[in-house]
């Protein structure tokens, strides 16, 4: 199945899904629980209720089981297809996802365009200033945060491999190079 862009298809589109699969995902688990257990444990195999774009997919797997028991004449198919009929569940109301569905993914994809040079070279350039920022930041503060513990959780120091460090006081061994508490 090719990944589904939700930003081109319409909000409300995935809304009347996403309501039209917590209506029928409640009432076929329900119906068959309690007479068809085996049935419903098919059905509702690896899916559950989701929202956004992700509805697309949990919709039309059920749908394709049930196609699969519309296909299957054994009397447990039948009859666990006659009682999901029986509370609603009928072509008519599969048809009308089954429409919905076909609206979205017949919908546009949003292609992948490549960045032009100009954009590259600004990402670069501001990955290069971000860098820079940092390691004058990490820099003083671990010249100026006499706590390693403190510069332990700031991100900018490390504790020391196989040594054990005790925080008596606020005071605990430094950093190569840095300051002492």
């Amino acid at each position: 199945m090719c990944p589904i862009s939700s930003s081109r298809i319409t909000k409300q589109l995935i809304s009347r899904i996403d309501a039209w699969e917590n209506i029928w995902f409640d009432v076929a688990s329900a119906a068959l629980t309690r007479k068809f257990p085996e049935t419903r444990a098919q059905l509702f195999l690896n899916i559950s209720k989701s929202s956004g774009a992700d509805v697309i997919v949990s919709v039309k797997t059920l749908l394709d089981r049930i196609d699969e028991l519309v296909a299957d004449e054994s009397e447990r198919a039948q009859g666990a297809l006659a009682l999901l009929e029986q509370r609603g569940l009928n072509a008519a109301i599969r048809g009308e996802a089954r429409a919905m569905l076909l609206e979205a993914t017949a919908a546009p994809m949003d292609p992948q365009l490549p960045e032009s040079p100009d954009a590259e070279q600004a990402r670069l350039q501001a990955v290069d200033e971000m860098w820079g920022w940092y390691k004058d930041w990490a820099t003083t503060a671990r010249t100026v945060v006499r706590s390693k513990a403190l510069r332990i959780k700031m991100g900018v120091s490390q504790p020391r491999r196989g040594a054990r460090e005790t925080l008596k006081g606020g005071s605990v061994s430094s950093d190569k190079g840095a300051a002492t508490s």
